[in-house]
């Protein structure tokens, strides 16, 4: 009868620290996912942020246009159109239709030159507002909505994969080994 050395656990224990070292780093990224993934339409539907989403953006607009109109009040050599649209625009910071109907009855009718033009800018303006206040509650929304997505999902996934990685490391490194 042949005596065998006791063999020591210390590759069992090497193992385990495999499988949790990379169980914890798989709930990591797991947990980053959650801000680094976009955000789906689903998701964005789901939110009931629609309504939130309009208010904002009618605020950033108004918020737009007032900074773009107080940077044309600020250049002392602007044109005449911009002189006359800051002027429309300290009558009524609102614009309505009434205000600019009247300022351009005024300015000698949607046929004259600078009528065309004050008609180009308030376009202009609207469209710059509009853009810039789209993007700006799309990023809040996107970026709140990453906010709010559920931790838990994303990191007990991460540390599944990360288990997983690590259980398949062991079994491949073990299995090439060959004892002599």
């Amino acid at each position: 009868m042949t005596v065998q050395p006791v063999q020591s656990n210390s590759g069992a224990n090497g193992n385990l620290r495999t499988v949790a070292g990379y169980t914890a780093v798989g709930s990591l990224l797991g947990y980053m996912s959650k801000y680094a993934l976009p955000v789906t339409a689903q998701e964005f539907e789901d939110s009931g942020l629609g309504k939130s989403l309009q208010f904002i953006e009618s605020q950033q607009i108004k918020k737009f246009k007032k900074d773009l109109i107080d940077n044309m009040r600020n250049n002392k050599n602007r044109a005449q159109v911009e002189d006359v649209f800051v002027k429309m625009f300290d009558k009524d910071s609102e614009l309505s239709v009434k205000t600019v109907k009247n300022t351009i009855r005024e300015v000698g009718g949607e046929k004259s030159e600078l009528g065309k033009n004050l008609i180009e800018l308030i376009s202009q303006v609207n469209k710059y507002a509009k853009n810039k206040a789209s993007v700006y509650s799309d990023i809040f929304a996107r970026s709140y909505l990453k906010i709010m997505r559920p931790t838990l999902p994303f990191a007990v996934g991460g540390a599944v994969i990360g288990m997983l990685s690590g259980i398949t490391r062991n079994v491949l490194k073990e299995g090439l080994t060959i004892d002599t």
